[in-house]
């Protein structure tokens, strides 16, 4: 009875500290240290948003800009860049001509396509380039940039489009490829040219189907952060204010489960937004001898800057290493996500049944998930 007490006793004390760092705010200040370069992610598959995450809104309100994004579009721009690459809504969603609803952005429009319901064609930008090209004069059409140019061989700072008789070059072929390349901008419709924005500031810009490029000495190449702004108000789109009579939640990334996924069979983590992934970078997880655990788990306890000791010198596996930074405990027993800074190769396995992870991914880790973040193992 007296035994049974005691183990009652502990797992009672366990609760009630758990509950009570789920509750902390107080996080401390991690420590710094220089990163080695992130490995290589190009031949890992990324995996399908995960089904199993708590349902967040379907629509919510940017009190910013006086307007509400819904599903599918909200999804898309949480997926693909959000303000980076769109900027934030500038007016209310329409159904245009073909059905399509479309919803403008700073920087370009977005459009769900229900031809192409199921594909990853379903949901992508709007052709508003597309639209300023053929508002052309035909004086401006017959200009020097918006003439097609002889084919040429493609190199690594030069890409011919014979579809279009354009190239895109050098910094704008670099934020091309960086930023969506043929899915998110089209087609180039012109060659680079010479604009002046409203503040008399001088660009070399050049415009695709799905948006316009920019790029000067001091910014160099840049989406253009009004053309979706510029293009509402030639399109004559509702820009009126929003006063969220619907009392939909204000946008912040809160609002959706901060959860990480670890594979691992495939010795790869995955970070999410409710079913948005955020983040996948290679692991390194534990031996057979020292199994990384499986299920369901919350991280229970914080350490910026861990030491750590374990294994036996009998059995040559012991270890006593400093500066374990952000670590990130989720189980009673020392399991935890945390940098590695004694590997240089993730994606085998490897460690004493921790995540083991780079330093820009342990890095994020710390700060997008928190006490009590879903931490899911799985083969």
């Amino acid at each position: 009875m007296n035994i049974n007490r005691q183990k009652f006793f502990v797992s009672m004390v366990g609760l009630i500290i758990f509950f009570i760092a789920f509750e902390s705010t107080g996080l401390s200040t991690a420590l710094a240290a220089t990163p080695p370069a992130v490995n290589d992610l190009a031949a890992v598959r990324v995996p399908q948003p995960a089904p199993k995450s708590i349902v967040g809104p379907a629509e919510v309100f940017f009190p910013n800009f006086g307007q509400s994004i819904a599903n599918p579009l909200l999804r898309f721009w949480r997926m693909n860049g959000r303000y980076d690459r769109f900027g934030g809504p500038m007016a209310k969603p329409f159904t245009d001509a073909q059905g399509h609803t479309v919803q403008y952005f700073q920087k370009v429009a977005l459009a769900y396509f229900p031809e192409f319901a199921g594909t990853s064609y379903e949901t992508r930008t709007y052709p508003i380039g597309r639209m300023l090209y053929d508002q052309q004069t035909a004086d401006v059409k017959a200009s020097k940039a918006f003439q097609p140019v002889a084919p040429s061989p493609n190199t690594q700072v030069v890409k011919f489009f014979p579809e279009t008789g354009h190239t895109v070059q050098q910094g704008f072929l670099n934020l091309y490829n960086s930023t969506g390349d043929l899915f998110m901008w089209g087609y180039p419709l012109t060659e680079e040219y010479t604009l002046v924005d409203n503040l008399g500031k001088t660009w070399q810009t050049q415009l695709f189907e799905m948006g316009r490029m920019l790029w000067s000495p001091d910014t160099g190449a840049i989406i253009d952060p009004n053309f979706g702004t510029e293009m509402a108000a030639l399109n004559n789109v509702d820009v009126s204010v929003n006063l969220n009579a619907n009392n939909l939640p204000a946008y912040s990334t809160n609002l959706w489960e901060h959860w990480v996924d670890v594979n691992l069979s495939g010795q790869y983590e995955t970070f999410y937004e409710g079913d948005v992934p955020v983040l996948t970078s290679l692991v390194t997880t534990g031996t057979p001898n020292h199994a990384t655990p499986t299920g369901t788990f919350h991280i229970l306890r914080l350490v910026a800057n861990e030491r750590m000791r374990g294994g036996s010198v009998g059995a040559g596996d012991y270890y006593d290493l400093d500066n374990v930074l952000y670590t990130m405990y989720f189980t009673w027993e020392g399991h935890a996500l945390h940098y590695a800074w004694w590997r240089s190769v993730f994606g085998v396995t490897g460690s004493h049944g921790c995540v083991n992870e780079d330093y820009n991914t342990a890095y994020f880790a710390w700060n997008f998930l928190t006490l009590g973040s879903r931490v899911q193992i799985h083969y």
